[in-house]
């Protein structure tokens, strides 16, 4: 059967994105909070402040579609090598830190540029959509998955290690985790015995019209309009669900159902793509965060009734940048893919900052949740009918990259042909 044969032949790339994703960005994204409380005892910054450099998201949306433009022309190798190093070195330097906010300020926003783009979906995913075809979504759930589930397992020994050894010990050791990771996915992501189905030598820029393509646009429009909800899932998740009335216990066993919604939702996802339209799975995917907003908007008060709406917004939570890349390896070239993926993990970047601003608009004028829950569910399904309008655009499915003997020849992840 080919759909297991393809696991079989490409399990090395498939490796290779797997552990790239989950020692790029995400070990900083994910570890954050434990440094974060340790930085604000030591040196008593306020979490004002600290929240003040979350606005860097809105530099990073931009740097995201430029940083995919030069992984097209100079390859993702080579854009993954200066992410890894980058982010090594802003981890070293974080640990010699003396107190002053302005040095944690640049070095977060460094990070944030720096590495959020050049060690996540837009290098890494284009390793899966090169060398799958059948069952490329799967594949994408798999490496998805990764970060999530590594970090889970590493962040009670990383905090346990905070606690005995400090956090100038702890920073060291994550730029240690991360750097052997790296150079890990690295050496896997040279196979010589995968061949491209884009393979050269040189440089070359496409002339694909991405940007005047009405595809790329009701992408875009439909991850950042339904996109709108993340701020919601990541930040303000535990409050809402106390403000229903909820106990904090009760609030909690909610929110860890969310987390397993959200890996459970990735791999569903996946399953689903590789049997159904990606447009459509994408369309009723990025509905369910919009129906469980409303539930909540509703007043609804029952464990029961918010127990699904929390497993609808996780079930899409972490999903969406799986949903973007299998469309845009649908949808456009593979010569563009890492510039189409980066405006999108763009976009949706945007719309979280744009989420976050607008909920603190609604919070300071309603003092209430309720008007940001229905105009970010209103959202979710106007981005939902966005992206079922790709049912009538032309798709260009990428072919599969060939396994052979041949030496010699790597998958083109050097110069613009990864």
């Amino acid at each position: 059967m080919r759909y297991v044969q393809e696991f079989s032949e490409s399990w090395q790339p498939l490796l290779s994105a797997s552990i790239g994703l989950a020692f790029g960005y995400a070990a900083t994204a994910y570890t954050n909070n434990i440094f974060v409380p340790k930085l604000m005892a030591e040196f008593g910054w306020s979490s004002a402040e600290i929240s003040l450099v979350g606005s860097a998201v809105f530099i990073a949306a931009i740097c995201n579609a430029i940083i995919g433009r030069v992984a097209d022309v100079v390859g993702i190798r080579a854009v993954a090598i200066f992410g890894i190093v980058a982010e090594v070195l802003i981890l070293l330097c974080l640990s010699f830190m003396n107190g002053d906010f302005l040095e944690y300020a640049i070095l977060y926003v460094a990070l944030t540029v720096l590495v959020a783009a050049t060690t996540t979906q837009i290098v890494y995913s284009r390793l899966v959509v090169h060398t799958f075809n059948q069952a490329r979504g799967m594949a994408l759930a798999i490496s998805g998955c990764a970060p999530p589930l590594a970090w889970a397992f590493m962040i009670p020994f990383l905090s346990e290690y905070i606690n005995q050894q400090g956090w100038r010990s702890g920073y060291r050791l994550l730029a240690g985790l991360v750097g052997v990771g790296g150079l890990l996915a690295l050496l896997l992501m040279r196979t010589k015995n995968i061949i491209g189905a884009t393979e050269r030598t040189e440089p070359k820029i496409s002339t694909f019209p991405l940007y005047s393509s009405r595809a790329f646009w009701l992408i875009m429009l439909g991850f950042a309009l339904g996109s709108l909800t993340i701020i919601v899932q990541t930040n303000q998740l535990n409050v809402l669900l106390l403000r229903t009335g909820l106990d904090s216990t009760s609030a909690s066993l909610l929110i860890s159902a969310w987390a397993m919604g959200v890996v459970a939702g990735i791999l569903l996802c996946g399953a689903l793509l590789d049997r159904f339209p990606g447009y459509m799975v994408a369309a009723c995917y990025m509905t369910l965060p919009g129906i469980g907003l409303l539930i909540i908007a509703a007043g609804a008060t029952s464990p029961a009734l918010l127990l699904i709406a929390v497993l609808f917004m996780g079930l899409t939570m972490g999903a969406e940048g799986n949903l973007a890349g299998y469309l845009i390896s649908e949808y456009f070239p593979l010569e563009v893919f890492s510039r189409a993926i980066g405006a999108a993990v763009g976009a949706l970047a945007f719309s979280g900052a744009f989420g976050s601003v607008l909920l603190g608009i609604c919070l300071k004028l309603a003092g209430s949740f309720t008007p940001f829950l229905l105009f970010a569910a209103a959202s979710a399904v106007v981005g939902s009918v966005m992206l079922w309008k790709l049912k009538w655009e032309p798709r260009r499915i990428q072919p599969v990259a060939t396994v052979a003997s041949t030496t010699g020849m790597t998958m083109g992840c050097d110069a613009g042909g990864d």
